[in-house]
């Protein structure tokens, strides 16, 4: 694919000439209806000002057509006062919460923790700059300036727990927002908001809850979930359940996203209650443009036996992976990714 010119196709701009026999007369001629419905005759000299005229309105047309265009910004880092481009008619905007981070393994006698951190929960809305005439004057939803906030991801539960030590949850995962400013140019009553939160941290019985939720710690962990779905549930004696999604949301349109797998016992048997850290859950994977940040796996626990920390779900927004336990003692949870905002303007006649 051909990358986008970095030359104008503008041509024959200025006012005059500027120099030769014609030097005072504009630099374009319109040839006429006649000539532009005929074309050039063969074996003809046409004026250089004629030619002038084609080629700068086709310029002139590829300019108008390219700044009318949808532009996308992908933020993964907050920042505020930024310029909303001129003729803006409508905005587009994703927002992707922080996923959570993963719980801990428990010490060696206990039965909790392990769990995969949901991701984040993720809203989609799109914003007309006029929403009609209430008495005379037309209400905007937005100004001339937006600020972005990017949720961070929630951290992982501390490991190197012993004994019938309980777990430590993984922290949620932080808000995201996009926030238009109040009144700009035209009659903006208020700031106009969206916002996402972040996804549950993995629990000590359960994965944590988001888009997408958290798997289970157990005898063969349960992975993420895929898409809005459920995390899957943990097997064995002491399963935990996958945390809840949000299936059904009718706005979200996926098509890829993945959460991860819990990981497997280690080689060595042990005697655990709780085995296997269950997997982050995995965002909306199709607005990951640009974004390359993954959930962080869970650590595997210690000692002459341990079970695996979960792995972290994939993109921003992804919960991170639970961690396993160990003889010796238990593996951290994973941190969850930070989150995400996608804003696509729209314009319109200039």
């Amino acid at each position: 694919m051909t990358t986008r010119p970095t030359t104008s196709p503008l041509f024959a701009t200025d006012a005059t000439l500027g120099t030769g026999p014609e030097s005072a007369l504009a630099p374009r001629l319109d040839p006429g209806g006649g000539v532009r419905a005929r074309g050039f005759l063969a074996n003809t000299r046409a004026p250089g000002r004629w030619f002038n005229f084609l080629l700068g309105l086709v310029g002139d047309w590829i300019s108008y057509l390219d700044g009318r265009a949808p532009l996308t910004v992908v933020y993964t880092a907050s920042a505020t006062g930024i310029a909303v481009p001129a003729n803006v008619v409508e905005v587009e905007v994703t927002v992707v919460g922080g996923g959570g981070g993963g719980s801990s393994g428990a010490g060696p006698g206990a039965s909790t923790g392990g769990c995969g951190g949901g991701s984040g929960r993720i809203f989609r809305t799109r914003l007309p700059r006029a929403t009609g005439a209430t008495g005379g004057s037309v209400s905007n939803m937005f100004g001339d300036t937006y600020d972005v906030t990017i949720g961070a991801g929630g951290a992982g539960g501390a490991g190197g727990l012993t004994g019938t030590t309980t777990a430590n949850v993984g922290a949620s995962g932080g808000t995201s927002s996009i926030t238009f400013n109040g009144a700009g140019t035209l009659d903006n009553p208020s700031d106009t908001s969206i916002q996402a939160a972040g996804g549950q941290g993995g629990q000590l019985t359960t994965g944590g809850s988001g888009y997408c939720g958290g798997g289970g710690a157990g005898n063969g962990a349960g992975h993420g979930g895929l898409l809005g779905s459920n995390g899957e549930d943990g097997g064995g004696s002491t399963p935990r359940a996958g945390g809840a999604g949000e299936t059904g949301i009718a706005y979200l349109t996926a098509t890829t996203g993945a959460g991860c797998a819990g990981g497997p016992p280690g080689a060595a048997t042990g005697a655990f209650l709780q085995t296997g850290g269950g997997g982050g859950g995995g965002p909306l994977g199709s607005d990951n443009r640009a974004v390359n940040s993954n959930g962080a796996n869970g650590a595997d626990g210690t000692g002459g036996s341990f079970t695996r920390g979960g792995k972290g779900g994939t993109g921003c927004g992804a919960g991170g992976g639970g961690g396993g336990q160990g003889a010796t003692s238990s593996g951290a949870g994973g941190d969850g990714a930070k989150g995400y905002v996608v804003v696509t303007f729209h314009f319109g006649a200039t």
